[in-house]
């Protein structure tokens, strides 16, 4: 008797704990076949190629055009950049000093592109009052790069010997050009943003 009574004791309690358990799985997102994840990835990949085919006014067009240039001028530079770093810590001296000499000639690349982006938007204009505070801000971090990218050319040129800049002074032209690209990377995504012009 007293075996039965715990018994049903035990089923009183777990009958509730059974009903929260089916409404907290009731409560999760179904879950997806590797069929429907595939369809929903290809839904949303259709949706953001139709907003990237969407036609821009000459202003636009023209911006997004000349934007690109000195943004793959400095993802070039931002990449070498890398590369030394990664061999420093590693005490790849030869590679180093490689990737050092090829970062001197992608600076005055980088500094080349965004004076001509600079110039060629200086007389672009947009009605829309937040458009052109953002191409403000824009051109104010396309002569940052060109200042910062200069820079980088004379502490990689300082060396007066063959055997080139010290990692010293490596070390100070990559702070200098990820300082200058964060700033143009953030100013170029907000203006991108801002206008809604798209960028591969």
């Amino acid at each position: 008797m007293i075996a039965l009574r715990h018994i049903v004791s035990l089923l009183i309690l777990v009958a509730p704990l059974q009903t929260l358990a089916g409404q907290g799985q009731g409560s999760r997102p179904p879950a997806m076949t590797p069929e429907q994840r595939a369809a929903a990835q290809a839904k949303l990949d259709a949706q953001v190629a139709q907003l990237n085919s969407a036609p821009l006014d000459a202003v636009k067009s023209q911006l997004r055009k000349d934007v690109l240039v000195t943004r793959d001028s400095v993802a070039a530079v931002i990449a070498t950049a890398a590369l030394i770093t990664r061999a420093q810590s590693t005490k790849s001296v030869g590679v180093e000093r490689s990737q050092a000499r090829r970062l001197r000639g992608q600076c005055l690349a980088a500094q080349r592109s965004s004076a001509a982006t600079l110039n060629a938007i200086a007389a672009l204009n947009t009605p829309d009052p937040k458009g052109m505070q953002l191409l403000v801000d824009y051109r104010a971090a396309l002569t940052e790069v060109g200042r910062g990218m200069g820079e980088c050319d004379k502490v990689l040129g300082a060396a007066k010997d063959a055997a080139g800049p010290t990692s010293a002074q490596i070390t100070a032209a990559i702070a200098l050009v990820n300082a200058v690209a964060t700033r143009h990377d953030r100013a170029l995504d907000h203006l991108a943003r801002g206008m809604d012009i798209p960028l591969r």
